[in-house]
């Protein structure tokens, strides 16, 4: 039977100041998630994105995001892991919420690929500095926690984007959403401030 001993522990986390913040970031890209597994594909339907092209642009997701993973020690070398977390996500989720103002099949699948790509970075940024944090000790934990917040975020979010859909139609929805995702990760940035320097 679950312990609440191992969810106190597992959220005791959060005081951990790196943690906290890729925690509330995890929150955000899983958003953009909650955004493109919904109501992305609804709106590839609408404008007639029909069944195989919408499959295609689902599998550039994975194969740009095999190919940002394997950047990251690169890209670590130069721009400050945090940096390079926060501003890969924001480039994630804002590839799926600009999804209307591209017209062509073309311009989805460029963006498509910068969401896979930041996403497999973000991806790799979020566990490494996790385990840093956590220490030997509490990684286990601490990857407890993140898919945990994974999971909170895919139950919250799509409520959310069919709440917005409702009020202000399909189209803003994703401007308004995306909008909110990308204004709380700026207000992460400035409210969980942790050290910057770069990663080796």
């Amino acid at each position: 039977l679950p312990d609440w001993r191992d969810y106190v522990a597992a959220f005791s986390l959060l005081a951990v100041p790196t943690i906290a913040l890729v925690m509330g970031v995890t929150f955000m890209r899983h958003a953009g998630t909650g955004i493109q597994g919904s109501f992305y594909v609804v709106y590839l339907d609408s404008i007639g994105i029909r069944g195989t092209a919408i499959g295609m642009l689902f599998s550039m997701i994975g194969i740009c995001g095999m190919a940002g993973s394997l950047c990251v020690g690169f890209l670590t070398r130069y721009i400050a892991a945090r940096t390079l977390l926060m501003a890969t996500v924001v480039l994630s989720v804002a590839a799926v919420t600009i999804a209307p103002l591209l017209a062509t099949f073309l311009m989805l699948a460029v963006a498509i690929g910068l969401r896979g790509m930041s996403t497999g970075i973000a991806q790799s940024m979020e566990i490494a500095l996790t385990s840093q944090s956590a220490g030997a000790g509490a990684q286990g934990r601490a990857v407890a926690l993140r898919l945990t917040i994974g999971r909170i975020a895919a139950v919250i979010v799509p409520v959310l984007m069919g709440g917005a859909v409702e009020l202000v139609g399909l189209e803003p929805a994703f401007y308004i959403v995306g909008g909110v995702i990308i204004a709380g990760i700026f207000v992460l940035a400035i409210l969980l401030p942790t050290d910057d320097r770069k990663q080796k």
